[in-house]
């Protein structure tokens, strides 16, 4: 929910914990997104160009890891 305070940075790798429910929105996509959305795109655009060398994601599901 930060993004801001890793933006401009590098890191070597990044460990990214993803939702079941936003990973199937990302993979399928989201017609007419509202600003909010919107702004967790661009929050997740930033994150993953972030890793020099790796980019792990993990898809927890409803009851956690």
């Amino acid at each position: 929910s930060n993004y801001q305070a890793i933006r401009g940075v590098e890191y070597q790798e990044v460990f990214l914990f993803i939702s079941q429910k936003y990973w199937g929105e990302i993979l399928t996509g989201i017609e007419g997104a509202s600003p909010q959305q919107w702004k967790k795109l661009t929050c997740l655009h930033t994150i993953l160009t972030r890793p020099k060398d790796g980019l792990t994601i993990f898809v927890v599901g409803e009851s956690g890891i």
